[in-house]
């Protein structure tokens, strides 16, 4: 115990800084999700990427939990754009305005793109990028899940097998995921937990710095309803190997 105070107060003053965790992932088949949280902001940003697939209509949404996240903003991407200036007979619509968005917890949209393909790989841009707020800054993770109901190619084929997903008209892919808003025990978001932690814990406590309140959320690794050095011991008990997981995670 004392060692382990020895070296929190040794670090006192190395902390780290981060603007926040960056992920990808791929939530459908050549359907990609990039999140990126901006701790500064408190904004969520998730950009939806296709990849590998030539498409000239689709219609897709995502729902999100409306307690934990505001949608602010709905942006297509400029490629899609571009195609749908070259194409002819081409539209983006949404179903819900945003107001009515984060009312029912659920955005969706169509592109189609006429005569003209979306030939769109990651490497090209996202197809839509949607902008939330986080609202419940205690909340560790939040809950998205990506909806496909239509991908065709410029002679009305479907380019994607729904079948796996269940029996729905129309036929819909659908994938849940848990999207981390702050990872227990990282107090300064740089997407690892490490000894600058369990030092920024201590300073808070000594009084030489104030968690903010996702901080604080992050720091509780005990379960306990205040953060105390007992956090601060059990992340390094964590780095040391002694424990594998936290008790607020059981």
């Amino acid at each position: 115990m004392k060692k382990a105070l020895a070296l929190l107060l040794a670090f006192a003053f190395a902390l780290g800084l981060s603007l926040g965790v960056i992920a990808e992932e791929e939530v459908l088949p050549h359907i990609y999700m990039k999140t990126a949280l901006n701790d500064a902001q408190n904004n969520l940003t998730v950009e939806l990427y296709t990849d590998g697939k030539k498409w000239t209509a689709l219609d897709f949404g995502l729902k999100f939990d409306p307690a934990a996240l505001n949608l602010e903003s709905v942006n297509v991407g400029s490629k899609i754009l571009t195609a749908i200036d070259r194409g002819g007979y081409d539209f983006i619509t949404m179903h819900r305005d945003i107001a009515e968005s984060n009312s029912a917890g659920f955005c969706n949209f169509v592109a189609a793109v006429g005569n003209e393909t979306c030939n769109m790989t990651r490497y090209a841009g996202p197809v839509a990028v949607f902008t939330f707020s986080v609202k419940d800054l205690t909340k560790a993770r939040a809950s998205l899940d990506i909806c496909l109901a239509t991908m065709v190619d410029k002679d009305g084929n479907a380019l994607l097998d729904y079948t796996s997903y269940g029996p729905s008209d129309p036929p819909v892919a659908y994938e849940s995921h848990q999207v981390d808003l702050f990872r227990y025990g990282d107090l300064n978001r740089d997407g690892k937990i490490t000894i600058f932690d369990a030092t920024l814990i201590m300073r808070s406590l000594v009084g030489m710095t104030e968690l903010n309140e996702r901080q604080s959320a992050a720091a509780l690794v005990s379960g306990r309803a205040q953060v105390s050095v007992f956090d601060a011991t059990l992340i390094m008990r964590y780095l040391v190997g002694m424990i594998d997981s936290f008790p607020v995670e059981s």
